[in-house]
């Protein structure tokens, strides 16, 4: 929905971007998109303070972590913000002491200064220098390769710099890791996003993600739609019929998702 309006978080956006941070106050991608919502709102302080709270909580070798920083300082000049005036909420300060008692040593990356540094970088040389983290963590990961965050933490990373193929590759391997594991499977099915759209065919290898979701979660929102597409597609109706009524008992009775599922319902049920 971001791309299709040209990066600006449309209502309809923002709305399932809390419903993803409602199910998991750990999705970066979701507070991010819910801090430039507020920027776009015309709320910068508001923004910046959701950033701030996400960089606190990051984790330290985040591939993204520069990036965001650049966009956090970007954002405070131009609304003539005093970047030190904007620091993390006491509960994202909790929240972040908790994890590191909680977690066990990482391995040494870019963070704090370095960070910073790579922040205050010219555009070009900053895109160099991140470039150059992800590639470090991809090489670590071919001498490491049982490590399934990190997997996942290069898949994100590629994605975040237009690696679409690489991104892909790189969360095959965490599925491949972790093949019982749904949150893992939705990260892969993921990267087929730029290859959705109305009237597009479902590309099979994602179908076959989806309905792998579905036989560990039978619940699972997504799987249910796109799985119900795919039947559909093949005539398969009464199979369709079934996961989207059980995917219209999950969603709000006015959401336009759900009036998006009782309109396909009512067309596949209509007489021929």
């Amino acid at each position: 929905l971001v791309y299709e309006a040209r990066g600006s978080v449309t209502a309809e956006a923002r709305a399932l971007f809390e419903r993803a941070r409602a199910a998991d106050p750990n999705d970066f991608r979701a507070r991010f998109y819910l801090g430039l919502a507020r920027q776009q709102g015309g709320d910068p302080r508001a923004a910046l303070q959701e950033w701030a709270d996400m960089m606190a909580l990051a984790p330290s070798d985040a591939p993204w972590l520069a990036m965001v920083r650049a966009r956090f300082e970007a954002t405070a000049i131009d609304a003539g913000i005093d970047p030190a005036t904007v620091q993390p909420s006491e509960a994202a300060r909790l929240d972040a002491a908790t994890r590191r008692d909680a977690a066990p040593p990482a391995a040494a990356a870019p963070s704090g200064d370095g960070a910073a540094a790579i922040a205050a970088l010219p555009p070009a040389e900053r895109e160099r220098a991140i470039r150059a983290m992800v590639e470090s963590l991809a090489a670590r990961l071919e001498s490491q390769p049982d490590d399934l965050e990190g997997w996942r933490r290069l898949g994100r990373a590629w994605l975040v710099i237009g690696e679409a193929a690489r991104g892909r590759e790189a969360f095959a391997r965490a599925a491949a890791l972790a093949p019982q594991r749904a949150d893992v499977l939705a990260d892969y099915a993921q990267t087929w996003s730029n290859e959705l759209g109305e009237g597009r065919p479902l590309p099979p290898e994602f179908v076959a993600v989806m309905r792998r979701i579905l036989a560990i979660e039978a619940d699972h929102a997504d799987a249910l739609w796109f799985v119900g597409l795919a039947e559909a597609a093949a005539g398969n109706n009464a199979r369709a019929i079934e996961l989207w009524e059980r995917l219209l008992q999950r969603l709000p009775a006015n959401s336009p998702e759900g009036r998006e599922v009782r309109t396909r319902l009512e067309r596949l049920r209509a007489p021929r």
